[in-house]
């Protein structure tokens, strides 16, 4: 009787630690995956300290960032259906190199729409931005497009 308890309480106890580790492993998944509460991504929660946003201007920028990650996704889809095409041409026995030169154009043309929409986006989030703001901001920027800085040579820095 007492090895039956025993097994028993065993057997409990191993189905309740894997129980708990199992959750703590889903919540350590999920949690990795969420974005900040008011940031998308990790460059933006560097912003979102170094530029000491008030909690207004988080609010807003977030909205932004939500905004501008589902007109990214779109483009990105086409982006990925064009290379995966590319991939396809490049495949045959003979590729055909002006049909893959078009296919390259239409990815550098995708590639130039997310570069614009990132860049109204940064003049949408400047215009929220106090001046003193908006001079770290441009150099966060930069520092990210340029790391050499691109700013020692603009006038307007």
């Amino acid at each position: 009787m007492k090895n039956k308890l025993f097994v028993l309480a065993f057997i409990l106890s191993v189905a309740v630690n894997v129980g708990v580790i199992v959750t703590l492993g889903y919540h350590k998944v999920v949690s990795s995956k969420t974005p900040p509460a008011y940031c998308i991504n990790n460059h933006k929660m560097t912003w979102c300290s170094e530029l000491e946003l008030s909690e207004d201007q988080k609010k807003v920028i977030c909205a932004q960032q939500k905004e501008i990650k589902v007109k990214i996704e779109g483009v990105r889809k086409e982006i990925y259906r064009c290379k995966s095409e590319l991939v396809n041409l490049l495949s045959e026995p003979q590729p055909d190199k002006t049909k893959i030169q078009s296919k390259i154009t239409e990815v550098s043309s995708f590639q130039a729409q997310i570069q614009g929409i990132v860049i109204d986006n940064l003049i949408r989030h400047k215009e929220i931005l106090t001046p003193v703001q908006q001079k770290k901001m441009l150099s966060l920027v930069s520092e990210r497009m340029c790391p050499g800085n691109c700013l020692k040579n603009n006038p307007n820095k």
